[in-house]
């Protein structure tokens, strides 16, 4: 096998293009409004890859984490690791870096914001991180986002 076919073959071996992953909204009530939260989290049965907005008192956060994997970062950049989504035609890139036990990234306030404006607009992400992909898609997320904010 060429390089090109290797690299094909594990992204195909190790996407999470089975099915899509539904959303479920979790949230923590507590009497002190600083301490209550609320959560919105793909659930994939099939993929490790998981994509996490979290809503407290100062704002939204976003996660991608993996359950049951490390990532792996490259020698390069060795706390690192490349986050790739791509929207219709377009694709983009940024290096996050790994929170500690190398499981989770914290997204950028950007990013964050990007990926909810783009799904509230009712458009599809694809995400490559690490060898795994996962499509997000708009619906059903518009109906939990909305009570993820409260509304």
């Amino acid at each position: 096998m060429t390089q090109k076919t290797s690299l094909l073959f594990l992204i195909f071996a190790t996407s999470c293009t089975t099915s899509t992953p539904f959303w479920q909204l979790d949230s923590i009530a507590a009497r002190d409004k600083a301490f209550q939260s609320s959560r919105l989290v793909t659930q994939d049965p099939n993929c490790p890859l998981h994509i996490e907005f979290l809503a407290t008192e100062s704002g939204i956060t976003g996660f991608a984490y993996l359950t049951k994997h490390h990532f792996i970062p490259s020698k390069e950049r060795p706390h690192e690791i490349e986050f790739i989504y791509s929207v219709g035609d377009e694709r983009f890139s940024e290096w996050l870096p790994l929170l500690e036990g190398g499981m989770r990234l914290r997204l950028p306030d950007s990013l964050t914001s990007t990926m909810i404006k783009t799904l509230q607009d009712g458009e599809k992400i694809d995400i490559l991180l690490d060898g795994f992909m996962q499509r997000l898609e708009p619906y059903p997320f518009t109906k939990f986002f909305s009570k993820l904010e409260g509304k």
